[in-house]
C-alpha cells in the first residue's frame, strides 16, 4: 500500500515523502537534513529507503537542505536543467548528485517512478511531479502554481492522491498591511501561488473526474490558517453535492510537523 505524508509544508520549508512501506522518494528538502532525517525516523522511515530526491524549484524553502544532503548521501537528486543550473551555481557541491530530466518524461527508479510537469511560478523552470509507487498508487504533486490552466489540470487528474496548493486566503492577503502592495500582486498574481477559492474550485473538478483523495499543503503562515482552508474546500465540495468521507478525503498538511500518514 502507498504511504505518504510531509516532514514539513509552508514557505518554512516544504519536504514531502512518497512510497510505501519498503522505499519512496522525496519531494524538496526545504528543511535542514538534521531535520529531514528525524522526521522520516519519527514516522518510522530512515535515508536508506529513499530512492531519490525530487526537487521541484530552487526556492530556498524547498532546497535548504539540499548541500548537506548532498554531503552526506549519494542519493540521486533529479530536476530540470534548468533548474539545476540554479541548484550547482549557489552550492556546487551538489552536482555529484544531480540528475537532468526532461519534463513528461517517465523516469523508472525500480519500486518507484515519476515524470515531471510544468507550474506556473516565478522560478527557474518550476515543476510538479506524477509519481506512482510500486503498486501503482499515482501520487501528484503540486504546488507553487500562480494558476491552474487546461494544461496542468490535464496533469494532475486521474490520482490516487492530490497534493495541492492551498496558499492563502484572499481576504486576509488583500488586509495584511505587513506585506506591500507588490508582494501581494507577486502572490496573487500568475506565477506566485494558489488560493483558497481557486485550489477549491480545482477539487471539485477533480472529485467530479473521480479523484478521491487530497492533501491540501504550502498554507501560508500570515494569509491562511488550516481551518480556514479546510473549510473553504470542504464548503465548495458540500455546494456541489459532495459528502466528505464518502466521495472525498480532506487532510491538511502541517506546517512544521509532519503530517500524518497517508496509506491507501
Amino acid at each position: 500500500m502507498a504511504r505518504v505524508f510531509t516532514l514539513q509544508s509552508g514557505s518554512s520549508g516544504n519536504c514531502t515523502f512518497v512510497g510505501d512501506a519498503e522505499s519512496g522518494v522525496l519531494v524538496d528538502i526545504g528543511l535542514s537534513f538534521s531535520k529531514s532525517k528525524a522526521g522520516l525516523e519519527s514516522a518510522g522511515m530512515s535515508l536508506s529507503q529513499i530512492e531519490a530526491l525530487l526537487v521541484t524549484h530552487e526556492h530556498i524553502d524547498h532546497i535548504k537542505g539540499l548541500e548537506v544532503f548532498c554531503k552526506k548521501t549519494d542519493i540521486p537528486v533529479y530536476a530540470t536543467e534548468k533548474t539545476a543550473e540554479k541548484l550547482i551555481f549557489h552550492a556546487p557541491s551538489v552536482e555529484k548528485n544531480i540528475h537532468i530530466i526532461e519534463k513528461t518524461t517517465v523516469y523508472d527508479l525500480g519500486r518507484t517512478s515519476f515524470s515531471a510537469f510544468e507550474v506556473y511560478h516565478d522560478a527557474a523552470d518550476a515543476v510538479g511531479y506524477r509519481i506512482t509507487t510500486a503498486d501503482n498508487r499515482k501520487v501528484v504533486y503540486s504546488t507553487d502554481a500562480g494558476h491552474i490552466d487546461d494544461a496542468l489540470f490535464g496533469s494532475i487528474k486521474d490520482a490516487d492522491l492530490n497534493i495541492i496548493e492551498a496558499n492563502y486566503d484572499e481576504g486576509m492577503l488583500m488586509c495584511n498591511a505587513a506585506y506591500p502592495f507588490l508582494l501581494r500582486q507577486r502572490i496573487s498574481g500568475g506565477l506566485g501561488h494558489i488560493s483558497n477559492n481557486d485550489c477549491a474550485k480545482t477539487v471539485v473538478e477533480l472529485v467530479k473526474g473521480g479523484n478521491r483523495r487530497f492533501l491540501l499543503a504550502h498554507l501560508s503562515e500570515q494569509n491562511n490558517t488550516p481551518e480556514i482552508a479546510f473549510e473553504a474546500v470542504k464548503l465548495a465540495l458540500s455546494c456541489a453535492g459532495y459528502e466528505m468521507g464518502v466521495d472525498y478525503e480532506l487532510d491538511v498538511a502541517p506546517r512544521y510537523e509532519n503530517s500524518r500518514m497517508l496509506i491507501f
